[in-house]
């Protein structure tokens, strides 16, 4: 049976990854208690008479993300776009971490497990969110994407996809980097299942 953690378990995971001190984890077990009964995280199952909800290991993972955004003042209702990231799968042959690798090909778990596997053995993952603008063939609003960063592959500068895309220029990014943050949760709970 999968290990499953409640929102204070959580927290404690998150708090040990942070270096957070006592005196400032109150208000963010309030918010991981906030995620845990709004729904923000994936199905939890209750493990108690108080009806207490406990969620799989892949969940504190994605609770760290939310709660690292939370922190910026990125409310926690906006983050639709980074649930779908979190689900989708990597693109068929667009720059394949070697994470991925399977006898004779690659498979994708999805962006936050692919994240999650790939930090686990020493790749560079990012979570990155901008808000992008509408464009002539593209619709507007924020979007998120769980981003390997291929060492051999050069990057796009600024607005070249943008341009590429015929629409101006995003102005708004946020870039979380999953390495530095599920390093110390993988030590502290484990590979999910």
């Amino acid at each position: 049976m999968a290990e499953l953690y409640t929102a204070s378990q959580m927290h404690e995971a998150y708090c040990f990854a942070s270096g957070l001190k006592p005196k400032e984890q109150g208000a963010t077990l309030n918010r991981f208690r906030y995620m845990a009964k709004r729904g923000l995280l994936g199905e939890g199952a209750v493990i108690d008479d108080r009806g207490t909800l406990a969620f799989p290991k892949v969940e504190v993972f994605r609770a760290a993300i939310y709660t690292e955004l939370a922190a910026i003042a990125m409310d926690l209702r906006a983050f639709e776009p980074i649930v779908e990231a979190a689900g989708r799968r990597h693109i068929n042959g667009v720059s394949v971490p070697p994470s991925m690798a399977q006898s004779g090909g690659w498979a994708s778990r999805g962006g936050l497990l692919d994240a999650i596997h790939g930090v686990a053995v020493g790749e560079c993952w990012q979570l990155q969110i901008e808000s992008r603008r509408t464009g002539k063939e593209t619709a507007g609003g924020l979007k998120a994407e769980f981003a390997w960063e291929d060492p051999a592959k050069p990057q796009l500068e600024k607005g070249e996809v943008d341009t590429i895309l015929n629409r101006r220029q995003t102005c708004t990014r946020v870039f979380v980097d999953l390495q530095e943050l599920f390093v110390p949760i993988l030590e502290k709970v484990g590979m999910p299942d």
